[in-house]
């Protein structure tokens, strides 16, 4: 064994040892430590503790070929950190002090030992070390993580690492790995916006230091093939995003408003572009799935806004019944792109009078549509939306007075069919003025209500 390192990750578990370049990632067995390093280093391990200060049995352990500097296996970290949270475009539950790592290194004399390696120190132990290290308490311990090998993001990063240590993509994914820590203490908001904007500087080769914002906002719109008023949405943001960065650098308050942008935080739009960018490096430009993500990202807002506005104004369905044709164009493309381009997670609206207002104009709609094609002999099946809707309406209604929250809270438009069309092809579609499907009013309407009950929340 040309070197006698080892990285350990106590609070890592993947289901199976894996080459990763010039490097091993193993279970800490004894099998493992002989097979990898030599000799068993199982006992020396019992110093990583659990939260009940017990013995941890899944600890991950990394061997190298060769010897290394601190920093290189620092980026290491980081690349199989991007490899595990950062290509998931969800949600995932693993954050960075799950990837708490320390580094030794065995002694080179007859008593044994070892010497822990960080960036401020080099620390020699005794092999018969006592000490319990802790763990933190934002840590998930049920995780078991499977990487796939034979992925595209694997090779990439692996052919990257081939290459050397040394790039502006290794040195933007360190400054993204510091963004991803649970402990909001040690890890404020303001300072994640800060490794943020080094990681989009860094991965984009930025070095000017004049108009540095509007050079990088510049330099992403660039970068993305995306329509025009989504470009100008993202330069918008990272502009904001550059802001709150100064103001943070140069000691002045960082207001929680100014966190947000449009309903989210800020470090949550950069996440997810951050995220984008690099999947777009390791898969190719060509990919548009990722761009399409990032326009559901930045219209969802928008949409939902505008959907509510043109509902919830004062006699809204006689306005949408007797509109010319051309100023209807504007709600449809809004409705055709919260039917496809549409996250409702990313929904923050407010009041919600006005959505419940919103909300009885479809329903409306849906109970004029019942008059109007009822009169035809479609199927069952072809008149089920609107059959349902007519039955909650007349079931809520008493003394000529109905109780429109029931029906909202009952008519859940998710379960209702998606397609609306006439299986014995009596009737194509059914449609508002011809002009919108009623499956893109369903959508509408669904996705209305679960912002309104809050269930986008859950």
């Amino acid at each position: 064994m040309a070197s006698k390192q080892f990285c350990v990750l106590p609070y890592l578990s993947f289901e199976s040892d894996f080459s990763f370049s010039i490097f091993a990632v193993w279970k800490a067995t004894p099998e493992n430590w002989k097979k990898h390093f030599g000799e068993d280093n199982t006992t020396f391990l019992e110093m990583y503790v659990d939260k009940d200060l017990g013995p941890i049995k899944t600890i991950s352990v990394i061997t190298c070929q060769s010897h290394l500097a601190y920093h290189d296996w620092e980026t290491l970290i980081s690349v199989l950190f991007f490899l595990v949270s950062g290509t998931n475009l969800g949600n995932p539950n693993l954050y960075s002090e799950n990837f708490y790592f320390e580094l030794w290194e065995c002694l080179d004399n007859p008593k044994g030992g070892y010497t822990r390696i960080d960036k401020f120190s080099r620390r020699i132990i005794s092999s018969h070390f006592k000490e319990k290290i802790l763990p933190s308490q934002f840590l998930n311990w049920n995780n078991k993580i499977t990487l796939d090998s034979n992925s595209r993001e694997f090779k990439f990063f692996v052919s990257e690492i081939d290459r050397g240590f040394n790039s502006s993509l290794f040195r933007s994914l360190i400054f993204f790995i510091k963004t991803q820590f649970k402990d909001s203490y040690s890890f404020p908001e303001e300072a994640d916006v800060q490794n943020f904007c080094s990681a989009f500087q860094c991965f984009l080769g930025v070095s000017v230091r004049a108009d540095v914002a509007k050079v990088i906002a510049n330099e992403l719109a660039k970068r993305l093939n995306l329509p025009d008023e989504i470009k100008i949405q993202i330069k918008g943001w990272m502009e904001k995003l550059y802001e709150i960065r100064s103001i943070y650098t140069h000691g002045q308050e960082v207001t929680a408003e100014k966190l947000n942008y449009q309903g989210q935080r800020h470090i949550d739009i950069a996440k997810r572009v951050f995220q984008i960018l690099i999947m777009k490096r390791c898969h190719g430009n060509g990919e548009k799935i990722y761009d399409e993500f990032l326009i559901r990202y930045f219209l969802s807002n928008e949409v939902f806004r505008s959907v509510v506005k043109t509902l919830s104004q004062d006699q809204a369905k006689e306005k949408l019944l007797n509109c010319e044709e051309k100023n209807l164009l504007g709600f449809i493309k809004h409705l055709r792109n919260m039917y496809a381009n549409f996250d409702q997670k990313l929904v923050d609206y407010e009041p919600k009078s006005r959505i419940k207002k919103a909300l009885k104009t479809l329903l409306y709609i849906f109970e004029d549509l019942y008059f109007k094609i009822a009169v035809i002999n479609g199927s069952e099946h072809f008149l089920y939306p609107l059959h349902k809707t007519k039955e909650l309406l007349d079931r809520h209604t008493a003394d000529k007075i109905r109780d429109y929250e029931s029906v909202i809270k009952e008519l859940d438009a998710h379960g209702l069919s998606a397609d609306c069309r006439d299986p014995d092809e009596k009737v194509k579609e059914i449609t508002f003025r011809n002009l919108i499907p009623l499956s893109e009013l369903l959508n509408a309407f669904a996705n209305l209500r679960d912002v309104y009950l809050g269930y986008h929340r859950l």
